[in-house]
């Protein structure tokens, strides 16, 4: 869903300010996602108060109005709207236009904007009151089970439910039927409805355009411009969620409107037919509007179904996006809401009266009625919570209650078609009363639980993997054994009886396949810069089934690179000694020790077996790219190393010593490159010696690149920097450009 936030500020319905930063995180506790926020700017409307100081109607029974402003000079309007009298305060819009630079200007009631008009100056820019020209665009996700929060008005409901409750409590509905000369013959043979409302408005002038302001909410909702009453109604419909059927009263006149069911083996939905004419339509499901140029009476009305009752039929033969109009229309008071809001609307742009105004509201429909008990849901929920505040968190979300002992009978509102059972009012209560006021408590037990903690020793791996520039990555366990196969010929695979598909047949025996995957994933997205690790079980069927824990770390090194740059031993070499730092976590230094050995899936030259006395620990070494048969690999070394943490966490059981380095962070080291000339006369070392010294943050430099050319030394270095939280690029940029600032000052370098 897709939203401006000046719908929401501007609603008719809202009654404060809204602060986006509290917006977005209410939305979060209601369960809502936020996808993207953007700003949007638009300097094509200008809206000052202004005052009609002359009327005048001519033979065309077109109106001539003077505007007096403050800092404008008199402006003639001329419009067929009969509502606007002498002396009225009334908005001024003022449209800018790009292509002739030639300003429009437009009246309007102040049916937009929740501004008393009255008490503002004539002349005032009520822009810096309302932003209407700057907003914020919010893309969220609803969840499947949430269709009462797929409008504005439901979204508020659920954001700010104290107010709402207070000001704009829901009271009964009673059946009003005013009669005049334009009598309507309704008969409503439905009984799955809960709500009908109608009215007509006469004396239209159906040839004026849109408000400026609902095409301008349009355009930022991508929505299609008519000009004319179908803009109101989707500029409605943004707000409420509510599509009505709009007919020309002419069509309809000395007919009679039946609203009848369509019946299947399993449900009945309303449709609605006009006796005499071949015309029936499914209300809020096909929204056509009837009308045309020549319309001067439309008959306008909104229906509402039971949400549980709309069959498949529907489903299957209409969009299953428009499955969600009935669904979410089950509030009767958003109705009312709606119905006076759209009447206005409509009378301010097209003029006209509105008449005959009919509500019939189904007596014979019944909320759903949940039972129960206080101390189930204190039992549940494992807190002492007093009786009263469930009450209280009943009313906000609008549940209707009765108390006998210590039970409670609830009556669930209509929209709320997501609470069906027990569980989900306990659900409700839960998060209205916010899990973080739940206190943490210690799980008691009678087992003998080992001082040992593995997952204690796992975060510390990460930590180290993510310190030093890796980055964890999660795979399935289901693999392909055809892949597996070119890997590992010798070793028997656990298969899988019912496969996924003929790709995913085995249990992974290795965490290459998945790591290899993953390479191939970021080269095809151009992305080369690739240190990996994860860390999961694998499975092998050697006469009985084995599941053994492995930690694997790959790094994708460009073989252009190594060759201009550094050998492979260098490179090589400090991933051996990152192997090493994670063995001390477990073990001690004279415990292991590495052996060269010929791996299958390894060169020859470059694959080592890691020991513990007699035991194999694990691999390291430089992977066959002929087994990878893969194009855009063959430019790239990878280096592979896999550890058995199941062994050595046996290990770590029997050894009193710890090892484990405790001041690892968990946040990665960042790593930026910088290119400066030197005089041939200042030593390298006092260049670094002084990044050192210059801020603590520094971790580590390294010299990349290093030749002389003009009589200067040109340097390639790469700074690795070190926080002890998450750090914006903006500010890294900032601290690099300070660090080349404090060089040139020092040695007078110069920086590219």
């Amino acid at each position: 869903m897709r939203f401006s936030l000046n719908l929401i500020k501007n609603n008719f319905i809202t009654e404060t300010k809204v602060n986006l930063i509290k917006l977005i995180n209410n939305l979060k506790k209601i369960g809502i996602e936020i996808n993207s926020k953007n700003k949007i700017f638009n300097n094509k409307i200008n809206i000052f108060i202004g005052k009609i100081i002359f009327k005048k109607k001519n033979k065309n029974n077109i109106f001539l109005l003077k505007i007096k402003s403050k800092y404008i000079k008199l402006i003639d309007i001329y419009t067929n709207i009969s509502i606007f009298k002498k002396g009225q305060i009334i908005l001024l819009i003022k449209e800018i236009s790009n292509i002739n630079k030639e300003n429009k200007y437009y009246i309007s009631n102040n049916v937009f904007f929740k501004l008393n008009i009255k008490k503002i100056k004539i002349g005032t820019n009520i822009n810096k009151f309302i932003n209407i020209n700057k907003d914020t665009i919010l893309d969220i996700s609803i969840p499947f089970n949430r269709p009462d929060c797929t409008n504005i008005l439901g979204l508020l409901r659920e954001i700010n439910k104290t107010k709402f409750l207070n000001k704009y409590k829901n009271n009964n509905i009673k059946n009003i039927c005013n009669n005049d000369i334009y009598k309507i013959d309704l008969d409503i043979k439905c009984n799955n409805f809960i709500y009908y409302y109608n009215y007509i408005i006469k004396d239209l002038n159906i040839n004026n355009s849109t408000s400026i302001i609902i095409k301008n909410i349009l355009n930022i909702h991508n929505i299609n411009i008519k000009n004319n009453i179908e803009d109101i109604v989707k500029y409605v419909f943004l707000q409420t969620g509510y599509y009505v059927h709009i007919i020309d009263y002419e069509f309809i006149k000395n007919n009679k409107i039946i609203i009848e069911c369509i019946k299947n083996e399993k449900n009945e939905c309303g449709i609605l037919n006009i006796k005499n004419n071949n015309f029936s339509f499914i209300p809020n499901i096909e929204n056509n509007i009837f009308i045309n140029k020549n319309t001067k009476e439309i008959f306008i009305g909104c229906i509402i179904f039971i949400p549980n009752n709309i069959n498949d039929y529907l489903y299957n033969k209409y969009l299953k996006n428009n499955y969600y109009k009935l669904l979410n229309n089950t509030d009767p008071f958003f109705v009312d809401i709606l119905m006076n809001n759209l009447s206005k609307l409509i009378i301010n742009t097209y003029g006209g009266i509105c008449k005959n105004k009919i509500k019939i509201f189904n007596n014979k429909i019944k909320n759903k009625i949940i039972n129960i008990n206080f101390d189930k849901i204190r039992k549940i929920i494992g807190l002492p919570i007093r009786n009263c505040t469930i009450i209280n968190i009943l009313k906000k979300i609008y549940c209707k209650y009765k108390i006998i002992k210590n039970n409670l009978t609830i009556n669930i509102p209509y929209y709320r078609s997501d609470l069906n059972y027990e569980e989900d009012i306990i659900e409700e209560v839960l998060k209205n009363y916010n899990i973080n006021n739940i206190p943490c408590k210690k799980i008691l037990s009678n087992l003998n639980i080992n001082n040992y903690d593995a997952n204690e020793y796992l975060n510390k791996i990460k930590n180290f993997l993510v310190f030093n520039g890796y980055n964890e990555v999660i795979n399935f366990s289901i693999s392909n054994s055809k892949l597996q196969k070119i890997f590992y010929k010798k070793n028997k695979f656990v298969y899988i009886k019912n496969p996924l598909s003929n790709k995913l047949n085995t249990m992974r025996i290795s965490l290459l396949t998945g790591l290899l995957n993953n390479v191939i994933y970021n080269i095809n997205r151009k992305i080369y810069k690739i240190k990996i690790f994860e860390i999961g079980n694998c499975f092998e069927n050697n006469n009985k089934f084995i599941e053994t824990e492995f930690l694997s770390t790959l790094n994708l090194i460009n073989n252009d690179f190594i060759k201009n740059d550094i050998s492979y031993d260098n490179i090589f070499n400090k991933i051996k000694s990152e192997i090493e730092d994670i063995l001390l976590l477990f073990i001690n230094n004279n415990d292991f020790f590495f052996k060269k050995k010929n791996v299958y899936f390894l060169n020859k030259n470059n694959s080592i077996y890691i020991y513990n006395k007699k035991k194999i620990l694990g691999i390291l070494g430089i992977l066959n790219n002929k087994l990878i048969k893969n194009k855009n690999i063959n430019n790239y070394s990878i280096i592979y190393s896999e550890i058995n943490l199941s062994y050595l966490k046996n290990i770590k059981k029997n050894i009193k010593n710890n090892n484990v380095n405790n001041n690892i962070s968990k946040f990665n080291l960042i790593d930026r490159d910088i290119s400066i000339e030197i005089n041939l006369n200042i030593n390298i070392d006092n260049i670094i010696a002084s990044l050192y010294s210059y801020n603590s943050n520094i971790y580590k430099i390294e010299i990349k690149e290093f030749y002389i050319k003009n009589n200067n030394k040109c340097l390639l270095l790469r700074i690795y920097i070190k926080y002890i939280k998450h750090i914006k690029n903006s500010y890294i940029n900032k601290f690099i450009i300070s660090c080349l600032e404090y060089l040139k000052k020092k040695f007078n370098i110069y920086y590219k």
